[in-house]
């Protein structure tokens, strides 16, 4: 029997056990921390971006909320005073007059003009709007008067006007805020403004007594004849303007002398023109901000080119460096509008830019504080709005 040689088995001795090298530990925390440069640089860069666009989406509802609301009250302006009858170049009498009254329960004079809308220009300031129109459910735009006494007028007709209305009457350039408090005197063509007495209010159901507000003995006297225009019990005489401090849109109500009240945060400055008709066939021809100063004059605006300039409440920088190593504002040349180019050579016909507190343009481009006004985004809303209670009553 064949020996069988015995197999033997060379089993390698065990290796020792070996762990990770400082080397792989220090390119492990390497590629860690670059990792986590990376993410926050991601998550800072999407929320810059995620801020831009909040505050931009938060501007653009502003900006659309606020002219939608300057735009209602423009399209009433004149009503009360003009659009029933008006023959084209022939305007109410007292169109323009300067209208002189007193608030008796607060004291306060009322001065304004009947127009209906008013452009205030100052110099380096955005501009102001006023707006004036009445609420009488009576469509009675002008009636004549021919005789007066400190608290009556005698009226061609008295349809139209109810105690409580609130109405303008005068003569050429002058007219007296006067207020409805007795209409049942026997000659049908009487109507009383008493000062300081109490009537009862035909626009209130049940009717209910009031105090007469408007009706001052103090006026100055008013001609033997002239015309008087109701404007219902409520009238408004709006100014809409910015508040430069807080950066807003305001608007006062000059009657009821109540305080101005927000409508738009964000609005920085507004900017309006008069379209007028020059040529007599009802169609806006020529631009201005200068304000008319007769009747005729008043009669031949049409419309009004009102821009809003609203900015974003986000402080923002470009992302280039500039020579001096600082990042730019966002915003290198002062927005504009077409109001501008209509006008180039007019004074106030474009923005100024103020610091965002208000006060005058104190830095460059270059300045990084959260007072300058370029390094914040802006966008303009602008439009034409028709006075439609002046060209719907004019006489084709």
């Amino acid at each position: 029997m064949r020996a069988m040689k015995q197999l033997r088995i060379h089993r390698s001795a065990p290796r020792r056990a070996r762990g990770f090298s400082l080397v792989d530990i220090l390119v492990g925390v390497a590629i860690g921390v670059v990792g986590m440069l990376v993410i926050f640089k991601t998550v800072a860069t999407w929320d810059t971006h995620t801020r831009s666009t909040m505050a931009g989406s938060d501007a653009q509802s502003t900006g659309s909320l606020a002219m939608f609301n300057l735009e209602r009250d423009i399209k009433q302006a004149g009503q009360g005073f003009l659009g029933i009858g008006i023959v084209a170049g022939v305007p109410p009498s007292a169109l323009g007059c300067a209208v002189s009254g007193v608030d008796t329960q607060t004291g306060r004079a009322l001065a304004f003009n009947m127009v209906p809308v008013q452009i205030g220009l100052t110099a380096g300031r955005p501009d102001t709007l006023t707006v004036l129109y009445g609420n009488s459910p009576f469509f009675v735009s002008e009636e004549k008067y021919t005789a007066t006494t400190g608290s009556t007028k005698t009226l061609d007709r008295r349809n139209g006007f109810r105690t409580g209305d609130v109405a303008i009457a005068g003569a050429g350039a002058n007219c007296n805020l006067l207020q409805v408090t007795d209409d049942t005197n026997a000659d049908g063509k009487t109507i009383v403004h008493a000062d300081s007495v109490s009537y009862l209010n035909s626009y209130a159901i049940p009717p209910a007594p009031r105090v007469a507000r408007y009706n001052s003995a103090g006026l100055p006297l008013l001609a033997a004849a002239g015309t008087i225009y109701s404007l219902g019990p409520n009238p408004r005489l709006d100014t809409w303007a910015i508040d430069t401090v807080n950066g807003s849109l305001t608007n006062t109500e000059q009657f009821s002398g109540a305080p101005a009240f927000v409508v738009g945060e964000g609005v920085v400055n507004i900017k309006a023109l008069y379209g007028l008709d020059l040529l007599g066939n009802r169609t806006v021809n020529s631009w201005t901000n200068v304000t008319p100063t007769t009747a005729a004059g008043w009669a031949q605006v049409l419309s009004v080119r009102v821009a809003l300039l609203v900015r974003s409440r986000q402080f923002e920088r470009t992302a280039d460096q500039s020579a001096s190593g600082v990042p730019t504002g966002v915003t290198a040349n002062p927005p504009t509008w077409s109001g501008a180019a209509i006008l180039p050579l007019i004074p106030n016909s474009n923005f100024v830019m103020t610091n965002t507190d208000g006060s005058p343009d104190s830095f460059g481009l270059n300045d990084p504080n959260p007072l300058n006004w370029r390094y914040y985004r802006y966008r303009v809303y602008e439009k034409e709005v028709p006075l439609r209670n002046v060209i719907w009553g004019m006489t084709p």
